[in-house]
């Protein structure tokens, strides 16, 4: 059987936390190994992974300090060992036992850096198919995805030349494992996309999510990127680490991308692109004004 690493970051998820692991350890047809950094957590997480990790071998628990689940979920990546496949998983959610084989399925007769991401079941606190389904979607062009999000996290599942690629550069700044694994492995490797759900994310007021900010939006996140907040520029960041892997007529963009601030026309002729948008015209606008203000770096 295929060896999978199962990389989850924890942070207060006391609640939910056994259950999601019982359900990662359950996977039929692979050999599971669970690797979990808690994230400086002050509930009773990091007493239930302890005797978790007592009690089942192939838990490993890793005991940090509070960087945010962006580092702690990449810094997993980092200090991972030598697995044919690896899978990132929150703290809070229910996997079918099918998740992983499924996932390999896809990936098995690739070669070269490959991920596999899938649609998930969104759920209440109790475990309940909610109404309203977020609806995921395939994989986006070498454009598009510099700019706007298309995957769950908790749904990807990588092979372990992916998983080389992602070590061989060290990330200098915060991005979610969501955003630059995707974005990566869209330039330098394969994606497929699973239409199926093998997973119950579940929705709850304790999730740890990025939370909007309300009121008038757009006037604050203008205000903000006026006072020196970045909008991060994937495309430098691409260059910086992987240059020779990407093709050329690709590395083009990349490198109009990364220099827009050279001149006013190359910042005007990317606010008309139709391909530098966001999932929504409030978030279009947002980024289209980054630019226009130099504030994507």
């Amino acid at each position: 059987m295929k060896r999978v690493l199962v990389l989850m970051s924890t942070y207060n998820g006391e609640k939910y936390l056994e259950g999601q692991i019982q359900s990662i350890i359950k996977q039929q047809e692979v050999d599971v190994s669970l690797l979990v950094r808690d994230d400086g957590s002050t509930d009773r997480t990091r007493e239930i992974l302890s005797l978790l990790q007592k009690e089942n071998s192939k838990i490993t628990c890793v005991f940090g300090e509070n960087i945010g689940y962006e580092k702690s979920f990449m810094e997993l990546v980092y200090i991972s060992g030598d697995y044919d496949y690896y899978a990132f998983a929150d703290q809070d959610d229910v996997w079918m036992e099918q998740k992983l084989s499924r996932a390999l399925s896809f990936m098995e007769p690739e070669a070269g850096p490959v991920m596999y991401y899938s649609m998930m079941t969104q759920v209440d606190a109790d475990l309940k198919k909610m109404e309203q389904q977020q609806e995921l979607h395939k994989p986006l062009g070498t454009k598009a995805i510099l700019f706007q999000n298309f995957v769950q996290g908790s749904t990807i599942v990588f092979n372990h030349q992916a998983c080389e690629a992602v070590k061989s550069y060290r990330l200098k700044r915060k991005i979610a494992h969501d955003v630059w694994i995707p974005c990566l492995l869209t330039y330098i490797g394969k994606v497929f996309f699973d239409p199926n759900s093998y997973i119950l994310y579940r929705k709850h007021e304790a999730a740890v999510t990025v939370k909007m900010l309300k009121g008038s939006y757009l006037t604050r996140f203008i205000r903000r990127v006026r006072g020196g907040e970045k909008v991060d520029n994937l495309a430098a960041i691409l260059l910086e680490g992987y240059a020779s892997q990407i093709k050329e007529e690709e590395r083009i963009f990349l490198e109009e991308v990364a220099g827009y601030r050279q001149s006013f026309r190359t910042r005007m002729r990317l606010v008309l692109n139709p391909t530098v948008k966001k999932n929504s015209l409030k978030g279009t606008v947002m980024l289209k004004t980054a630019f226009l203000l130099g504030k994507v770096e």
